[in-house]
């Protein structure tokens, strides 16, 4: 775009190659969007759009909110479906010659977020990718903030019950897809309507298998038992590896302490019972095919379990409690 100003040009060189994401592009103390980004994160965050001179002859609309409250206008959009783009200045502005360089340290998505901020401390926050070809498909799931990985694959990709039994005991925030799994209606409507998850169809270059296998090896020894599984199905390593390098480029650094679970448990950290309970019913899915609508009456069952023992707690706590109350009456009635 002819006569930008120099700041302007900067913005546009970083929002052309983060062209999917609101961009949070730093002014000093400030996070501020504009055009397109501007309109959007105005409405949805209820600020007010003005507008900054950009050199040309309209000014650039535009909106901003507080570098040191920023998380949670970020986690607002996240929330939402966003994807937000954290573009921050690189180098000491006295230092600088001419505009300071910024660059994007960090990409914000439902299934990426490691702040607590922005986490329900009652629940696992899983990214999901699936990978489906007509012969086989593979499903990671992936918690980036407890280093969580469980795994699944199925023999061919006719299995689309199981793998939503899978999408539903797991509950991720976002799904990643291939473009073969994209075109599974059946799939692509479950993870909309029945997860509200926000879900990407990635390109065929994030599917390199080369730089999926290295991503794996980066975290399990290619060597170890574990291992033997994406060397006998190759659309478990192209789901789990560009799960890694989906979470890496999202997180500007290299991923640690990423460990496969082998069996349900419930360990130290943000691991609830509820996710224990997921981890249960996944089993029971995984040993015998259940069909949604048995997996339906099985959660049913046990909610109504859970509410009869709710009530006989109620009468045992009523009851103690008329037990602690009899000495005092007693004694009054000796006073009369």
């Amino acid at each position: 775009m002819a006569g930008l100003s120099p700041m302007m040009e900067q913005y546009f060189q970083i929002k052309k190659e983060y062209a999917d994401t609101l961009l949070f592009f730093r002014l000093g103390d400030f996070y501020e969007m504009f055009f397109e980004d501007a309109k959007i994160a105005s409405k949805e965050l209820e600020l007010v759009l003005t507008g900054r001179d950009c050199g040309q002859e309209e000014r650039a609309p535009m909106c901003g909110v507080p570098f040191h409250s920023a998380d949670s206008y970020i986690a607002k959009l996240v929330s939402r479906g966003y994807k937000v783009a954290i573009c921050e200045q690189v180098e000491d502005p006295a230092q600088a010659k001419g505009i300071v360089k910024r660059d994007v340290v960090r990409i914000v998505t439902p299934g990426t977020v490691i702040e607590s901020s922005m986490l329900d401390e009652g629940k696992n926050n899983f990214l999901a990718s699936v990978y489906i070809t007509d012969k086989s498909c593979g499903a990671a799931f992936v918690d980036v903030s407890t280093g969580e990985v469980h795994l699944d694959s199925f023999a061919d990709s006719s299995d689309a019950a199981r793998l939503m039994n899978q999408l539903g005991c797991f509950d991720p925030s976002e799904v990643l897809l291939n473009k073969y799994a994209s075109s599974i209606k059946e799939v692509v409507s479950f993870v909309k309507d029945r997860l509200s998850a926000r879900y990407q169809v990635l390109a065929d270059d994030d599917y390199n298998e080369e730089a999926c296998r290295q991503a794996v090896v980066s975290h399990i020894d290619e060597n170890s038992e574990k291992f033997a599984e994406f060397k006998r199905n190759n659309a478990l390593l192209l789901a789990f590896g560009s799960a890694l390098n989906y979470l890496e480029n999202a997180q500007k650094t290299k991923l640690e302490n990423m460990g496969l679970l082998e069996q349900p448990h419930t360990s130290a950290g943000r691991i609830p019972s509820a996710a224990g309970y997921r981890l249960y019913v996944d089993e029971l899915m995984a040993d015998y095919r259940l069909s949604m609508d048995e997996a339906n009456s099985i959660h049913t069952a046990i909610e109504e379990k859970m509410q009869r023992v709710d009530k006989m707690v109620e009468k045992v706590a009523k009851l103690v409690s008329q037990a602690t109350d009899l000495p005092a009456i007693s004694m009054a009635s000796r006073q009369v």
